[in-house]
């Protein structure tokens, strides 16, 4: 009966250390195979295993002569025997070992094999013998479970061999491992680009790892563990042992990787052609190539998985390789046997080579890239072009978009203008080029308006031939105008066939709405938008930017965290092209930390997001960032909390753009908080920043601010609250509206009630801030209040995972060491004059003590105190 194949768990540490554990496990009973993609790690699970029981290793490749089969190499390298022996006679020279070994300990010893199928006959049959004789136990090392030599098909179908795996490593089981083995925070970031690199192999994991924490590529920034713009240096690190990690491969393998790292891409037919078909699904089982699917039916396009092979391959060839690479092989790659990838890739590779290129043959290759997010390489596209055409101007600009360099997408959208020096003609490729550049300058509109706006006024005075009309005629509806009027105008686009003037028309209004005054309705359009992109495909770019803005306004409108923290994995799970997407993911996992009363955390993950904008700003997020900086750190440290709002004031805005519009006032809100004024004065600022937000109907940030300025305690913004246009909406309205009432109407019961509530869904933050303006007055409290409030806020503490400055805010819990003892006592069943004796002291005094207790936190006896379990704070 075969046996179910094992996966091994990933400890987050050693990974060679888990894998041999499960070897050493299974063996006691069974033999094994070991699956290791590449043979990654293989002498290091040996050497593990060595340490642990008596191994012989047996690698089928090596042979030491004519005569000498690979086990008799490796007894001679064990010192087994002292000489060859003849070849019947290594069955019980291997008997011997064996049977000395297996008395020796409590385990029988381990023959790993490697390379098994270059085995011989005699070989197979003697080990096959020996084991089913319940002398050794056999430990195969594959590359895949495809590879089990068909000698040991018998002791699979027995049940007598055991398959072992790693566990695939997904994203979060990577994001706990490294928040273990780190000790800290992992920005979003850091996360995605080990992951990309690594194409979720442990190994590679551990390798890039160390690459990265010796480079200082990974590196901790205060609390959290950040990934440098510039991670050429762990490409450095990784080409250094690239041989290394080939070295488990064929020779036909190796060979097709390199040429592979060449391109980035090559079509599947020819690489079966050229390099045989087992290879390619011999490297395809391994998890080091994948398909590309693409647009062609019937063609299947290859690339590298993870993304570390092929850096670290292009860096140990260097430019002279990889140029020969290309006139030797890469040149008479046909590119029509591949699709839209791999066509892209030989072009760029032409272009790397130091081919000039046809103008029209660069501008296809640069819309393909844009295609296959590989924005990066359009400018060494357009740098080889003959000619710089209109239409490779507005590639390039759509490219360094995608990239966040807004200042060089600007300078090329300029260049574009510049160039339509005559008005284009209806359907030539300068008006085509002229309609592109108005469709990417009403993108930059959404999240950087005034620096969209000149260059839409360049772009549409240069002639009517190249206007959006479709994306015009949506975008010119007159502000005031309602949500259904906007949405038939939406259908109209979309019914005209004009696929990137809809997707752009649709983004734009989806953030308008959602971000502005109907959050639901936007959130429902970025949602049907981006599972039309993702099945069409074509325009990573606005897939990005769609779910962006869909984690932002989850941010600001839902406080049921759950549904935020659902939103949150689905978006930041994206593979990511630039380190916008992840700035986001941070900068929302910022604010679900705030609500979870996670100062510390959420500060890390501000920073984090700051360090993502000041790169690459696409969504005109970096001020609003900073000023999340600045809020967070008031909660964590005094000093900590002026040099962000220094920073902030003296560095961020002197030098960033506005951004974003729907997020400037609360913007401004998020500095205020930081800014160090007493707490009231901070909350009247923020209410007269609600009511600007009010007057200009933006009710989302209205809302949101209103919410910062109740936690204040400001009974002017909980009177807005309630009256406001948005009152009766659901999501973080009701929060907001149970903070309003708290402050104007409810009774400390309710208003305890209303907190613990908000601490059940997720947000204690708010729920605390409720009952720390309700503990100001306690002595006016319910008895049977106080003694509730106390045990709400001493389970909180219990349940803190770091520093709160609310929990600390609660300072008469805390217990000075003679009371301490004396509720230690109380614990223990001990009477008054009990624990006078054992404290040394009066039993008056330790009445007087227990009275005290009893009086401050409201119980009336002592079982009641007990039950409070004051000590868990300690």
């Amino acid at each position: 009966m075969r046996r179910p194949a094992h996966t091994v768990a990933w400890s987050g540490h050693d990974v060679a250390a888990d894998l041999a554990q499960a070897v050493l496990e299974v063996t006691r009973t069974h033999s094994a195979a070991l699956t290791l993609p590449g043979l990654w790690d293989a002498d290091q699970v040996l050497e593990k295993l060595g340490q642990e029981t008596t191994v012989l290793h047996i690698d089928g490749a090596i042979t030491g002569g004519a005569n000498d089969c690979p086990l008799i190499v490796a007894l001679l390298a064990e010192g087994i025997v002292a000489e060859a022996p003849p070849p019947e006679a290594v069955g019980d020279h291997l008997r011997r070992w064996a049977k000395d070994a297996g008395q020796r300990e409590d385990r029988l010893p381990l023959v790993v094999l490697e390379s098994a199928e270059h085995l011989d006959t005699s070989g197979e049959q003697t080990l096959l013998q020996l084991t089913r004789q319940g002398l050794l136990r056999l430990v195969v090392l594959l590359p895949t479970q495809t590879h089990i030599p068909e000698f040991l098909r018998a002791l699979e179908e027995t049940g007598r061999l055991t398959e072992l795996s790693p566990e695939a490593v997904t994203e979060p089981l990577m994001a706990s491992a490294l928040q273990r083995r780190l000790g800290g925070a992992v920005s979003a970031a850091a996360r995605q680009r080990i992951s990309a690199l690594s194409g979720g192999h442990r190994v590679l994991i551990e390798r890039i790892l160390t690459a990265a924490e010796t480079s200082g590529v990974l590196h901790r920034d205060g609390r959290i563990w950040m990934w440098a713009t510039d991670e050429t240096p762990v490409h450095q690190a990784l080409a250094q042992h690239s041989a290394e990690l080939l070295s488990g491969l064929t020779d036909q393998e190796q060979e097709l990787l390199i040429v592979l790292a060449g391109a980035g891409s090559l079509p599947e037919r020819w690489a079966c052609a050229h390099f045989g078909e087992d290879v390619v699904l011999s490297l395809r089982r391994q998890a080091i190539l994948a398909a590309d699917l693409v647009q062609q039916q019937g063609y299947l396009d290859l690339k590298l998985l993870p993304e570390a092979i092929a850096y670290a391959l292009r860096v140990r060839l260097g430019t002279t390789e990889l140029t020969r690479l290309w006139y030797k092989i890469g040149q008479h790659i046909p590119a029509a046997d591949g699709g839209p990838a791999s066509q892209a890739a030989l072009t760029w590779w032409a272009a790397l080579a130091g081919e000039q290129l046809d103008a029209a043959v660069a501008e296809q290759a640069s819309r393909l890239c844009i295609v296959r997010s590989w924005y990066h390489h359009v400018a060494d596209i357009v740098a080889a072009a003959e000619e710089i055409t209109p239409t490779l101007r507005a590639a390039w600009a759509r490219a360094e978009l995608a990239l966040g360099h807004v200042g060089q997408a600007v300078a090329q959208l300029e260049q574009l203008i510049t160039s339509l020096t005559e008005e284009p003609r209806p359907g030539s490729p300068e008006a085509e080029a002229q309609r592109q550049g108005i469709i990417l300058a009403r993108r930059l509109q959404i999240f950087h308006p005034e620096r969209a706006e000149p260059l839409l006024a360049g772009l549409l005075a240069s002639g009517e031939a190249g206007h959006a009309h479709h994306l015009e005629r949506v975008l010119n509806l007159p502000v005031e105008e309602d949500p259904e009027t906007w949405l038939r105008e939406l259908v109209t686009a979309r019914a005209s066939g004009v696929w990137d003037e809809a997707i752009c028309a649709q983004l734009w209004l989806a953030t308008r709405l959602g971000l502005r005054q109907h959050p639901n309705l936007g959130r429902l359009l970025l949602a049907s938008l981006l599972d039309d992109l993702i099945r069409e495909g074509g325009h990573p770019d606005v897939e990005d930017a769609a779910a962006a803005v869909l984690l932002l306004i989850s941010m600001g409108h839902d406080w049921h965290t759950d549904l935020l923290r659902v939103d949150l994995q689905a978006w930041s799970r994206k593979p990511v092209t630039s380190p916008m997407l992840a700035g986001v993911a941070d900068l929302v996992t910022s604010i679900v930390s705030m609500q979870h009363d996670r100062m510390v955390t959420a500060h890390a993950h501000a920073v984090s997001a700051l360090a993502a904008f000041e790169v690459a700003d696409t969504y005109g997020l970096e001020r609003f960032g900073s000023s999340l900086v600045a809020a967070t750190a008031s909660y964590v440290d005094p000093e900590l909390s002026a040099a962000a709002h220094h920073d902030h004031r003296t560095r961020i805005l002197p030098k960033s753009a506005p951004g974003l519009p729907w997020v400037r006032l609360l913007s401004q809100g998020f500095a205020l908080i930081g800014s160090g004024p007493p707490r009231h004065e901070v909350a009247a600022a923020l209410a007269q920043l609600g009511r600007e937000a009010s007057d200009a109907e933006e009710w989302n940030q209205e809302q949101q601010i209103l919410l910062l300025s109740m936690l204040g305690g400001n009974p002017d913004a909980a009177k807005q609250a309630l009256t406001a246009v948005w009152a009766q909406q659901p999501g973080r309205t009701r929060m907001v509206h149970l903070l309003a009432t708290n402050l104007l109407d409810l009774t400390d019961r309710e208003a305890l009630q209303a907190a613990q509530t908000l601490i059940t869904a997720g947000a204690p933050f708010f729920g605390l801030s409720i009952i720390a303006a309700r503990w100001t007055r306690r002595a006016q409290m319910e008895r049977s209040v106080r003694v509730e409030t106390v045990r709400t806020v001493l389970t909180l503490r219990q349940q803190a995972t770091e520093r709160s400055e609310l929990l600390e805010s609660f300072e008469d819990l805390e217990l000075d060491d003679r009371e301490r003892a004396v509720v230690a006592g109380l614990l223990q069943g001990r009477s008054t004059q009990a624990i006078a004796r054992r404290l040394n002291l009066s039993p008056r005094t330790v009445e007087a003590a227990i009275s005290a207790l009893l009086q401050r936190f409201g119980c009336e006896n002592r079982v009641e105190l007990i039950s409070l379990d004051l000590l868990s704070a300690d």
